[in-house]
């Protein structure tokens, strides 16, 4: 991949260069490309991919995280412990943790499948404790609210039967919240 510095208006002026000096490249669009990119090429590759990969860091799924790595990758020249180690040291420290169980893989693509399947089953793990723990929530405030309504005076708890038979559709029937629990 190249990268290009363009965010100024130098290419506007080394185009009108161009046209002026050697307009003879207009209509050579491969010596128009090869001039352009002698002209606005980052000069240094490995030293700005270097500062990209520091500061590349998984804040999201490593199958995601993986793929901006390889990208940057691309214009770097690194061994494969290189490369592996690059790679762990941005990792989310869960996925790190995880790791220790498991021996250090031979080559990167191998890593990032270990990665990205321990990656997805801590994500899935904490899913599941998110709805354990919220399924627990509710499960405590229905029976804190059952053994509140059960302490009130017995016209307050006829209330709420009372109003669902104001309903006008007779198939509705009130809901045993303790059967949930």
């Amino acid at each position: 991949m190249t990268n290009f510095y363009l965010k100024d208006r130098n290419p506007l002026v080394w185009y009108a260069s161009i046209k002026k000096c050697h307009p003879h490249l207009l209509d050579d669009f491969n010596g128009f490309v090869a001039v352009f990119k002698e002209h606005f090429n980052d000069t240094d590759k490995h030293v700005t991919a270097l500062a990209k990969i520091k500061k590349l860091k998984q804040d999201g799924s490593a199958a995601n995280y993986a793929s901006r790595f390889h990208k940057i990758l691309a214009d770097l020249s690194f061994d494969e412990d290189s490369k592996i180690d690059h790679f762990y040291a941005r990792l989310k420290p869960r996925v790190k943790d995880a790791l220790i169980h498991f021996p250090r893989s031979k080559t990167l693509e191998e890593y990032i499948k270990l990665v990205t399947t321990l990656d997805n089953k801590i994500h899935q793990r904490q899913l599941e404790i998110k709805e354990e723990t919220s399924g627990s929530r509710s499960c405590s405030s229905v029976s804190t609210a059952n053994a509140s309504q059960s302490s009130a005076p017995r016209s307050q708890q006829a209330s709420v039967p009372a109003a669902a038979s104001l309903l006008s559709n007779n198939d509705i029937v009130p809901m045993e919240v303790d059967a949930l629990c």
